[in-house]
């Protein structure tokens, strides 16, 4: 699981005029814990305190700097003048969130004078988001009782979005060979690529991986294919050697990835084809890589590669595929590609068999083994990356059904048949119409909410089809 854990800084305000209430700033304090214990189930919460002067905000928010925050949430617990906190706010870089909440939740005729002036935060959310909003301030805001699960879910994806979108800063892709020719919808500017997401891409030279892979040791490589003979089954027609071929470009792609500090990588088959440094193409390597947590797509789309690398890092496991067929009679699409899968996402009640592929599109001395597999049944989205006019990243999520499915015997290749949640005619003019690129990220259950609010954070537009 890459799923990864946010970490918060809870800013807490109080107008320091009330601090001539005398029991009033404790009482505030308990309310200010109870919220972080409400936080930190699924959140690492750093708390600075009840904030009452400019002062104490700025140092708060340099602490959550400091400790590499994800997102700062922002709690009034009452009243307190929106310049305490304008400063601090408009100079942060971290993402801000506005939790609109109290501790009472309801009113009464018995409702003391005490209670409404501990429960009195709402307009302070008000003035402050004026005062952002004119100092061009972005922000969000989640309103509701902080007891309230559904209002928590909504605090938690904000969470969860600002900390897989600050996962990516620094990431660094990586590309064996070139991006497909004539293939138009993953390309972009590697500049756009570090600004909007923080992602740089280095190339992974085919040379080094030929030397890495003919040093593995014996031991080693026998190490890795005895591992495969416990996990997989294995065809019959998978010779020795070919399967010798993949495991030692695997141990050599999986060396490479971690030397080179690489989160995602996609290479071209027709450049090692070309350049004839491999003996076989990296679909077991690449296979392997997606079980273990990174980014990964075909045919030198970087694009697809972040893809992946968001969902596995949003929703813990994450495939790569594309749409290939048209099932009109059952509403769905088979999904495939050329022999890449994540076998985490596997059928149980089918084995995962490595077959040598049986395309046919390069020339490279060692048929290259990968795993086939159906994957299960349940509700998966996909998601696609692309740059779109001016440079403006866009995010594309659709939710459905993967049908109840066996594997089609002549395509070996991890396989899927995915069901729309609308009629398949009309789902597939609109995935076009709002540009989703032809590669696609998958995981299980539905996350359209949080590649929502990601794309918000980062400043990329989103369409959910």
């Amino acid at each position: 699981m890459t799923k990864v854990k946010p970490r918060i800084g809870l800013l807490t305000l109080m107008y320091d005029t009330y601090s001539v209430f005398p029991k009033l700033e404790s009482e505030l304090k308990l309310f200010a814990e109870e919220t972080t214990g409400v936080l930190k189930k699924f959140a690492d919460v750093e708390w600075s305190g009840v904030c009452k002067t400019s002062t104490q905000v700025n140092e708060a928010v340099e602490l959550f700097e400091e400790k590499g925050a994800d997102l700062i949430i922002l709690v009034f617990l009452t009243y307190a003048p929106s310049l305490t906190a304008l400063k601090a706010l408009k100079k942060t870089k971290l993402p801000i969130l506005i939790f609109n909440t109290q501790k009472l939740q309801k009113l009464s005729g018995d409702t003391t004078a005490d209670e409404i002036l501990r429960n009195h935060g709402m307009h302070g959310v008000q003035d402050l988001s004026n005062v952002l909003l004119k100092a061009s301030v972005r922000f969000r805001i989640v309103t509701g009782h902080y007891g309230d699960k559904k209002v928590l879910q909504q605090v938690e994806e904000w969470c969860q979005a600002a900390a897989v979108a600050n996962s990516l800063k620094g990431c660094r892709a990586g590309i064996v060979g070139y991006p497909q020719e004539g293939t138009g919808d993953f390309a972009f500017d590697r500049t756009d690529l570090l600004n909007v997401l923080g992602v740089t891409v280095h190339r992974i030279s085919q040379k080094k991986l030929a030397r890495t892979a003919k040093k593995a040791s014996v031991e080693k490589i026998r190490e890795q294919m005895e591992k495969d003979r416990r996990l997989f089954s294995i065809s019959k027609d998978v010779t020795e050697k070919e399967h010798e071929e993949s495991s030692r470009l695997e141990w050599a792609v999986r060396g490479t990835l971690k030397e080179s500090r690489i989160s995602a990588f996609t290479f071209h088959f027709r450049a090692v084809s070309e350049e004839g440094k491999l003996r076989t193409l990296p679909f077991l390597a690449s296979s392997k890589m997606l079980h273990e947590g990174f980014g990964y797509a075909g045919e030198g789309d970087v694009m697809g590669s972040i893809a992946v690398l968001l969902m596995q890092r949003t929703a813990g496991c994450a495939h790569f595929t594309e749409m290939f067929t048209m099932d009109f009679e059952h509403n769905a699409i088979l999904m495939t590609h050329m022999g890449e899968g994540n076998y985490a996402l596997a059928r149980e009640d089918e084995p995962v068999t490595l077959v040598a592929s049986n395309l046919n599109l390069t020339e490279i001395p060692s048929r290259p083994v990968l795993p086939s597999f159906a994957l299960k049944p349940g509700v998966v989205t996909l998601v696609s990356l692309s740059f779109m006019a001016e440079g403006k990243l866009k995010m594309v999520s659709s939710e459905g059904h993967l049908a109840d499915f066996s594997l089609i015997k002549s395509i070996a290749a991890p396989q899927c048949m995915f069901q729309p949640e609308k009629p398949l005619t009309d789902f597939l003019t609109e995935l076009s119409l709002e540009g989703s690129s032809h590669h696609f990220a998958l995981s299980y259950g539905r996350w359209s909410s949080i590649i929502e609010k990601i794309a918000d954070i980062v400043g990329a537009d989103f369409a959910k089809v």
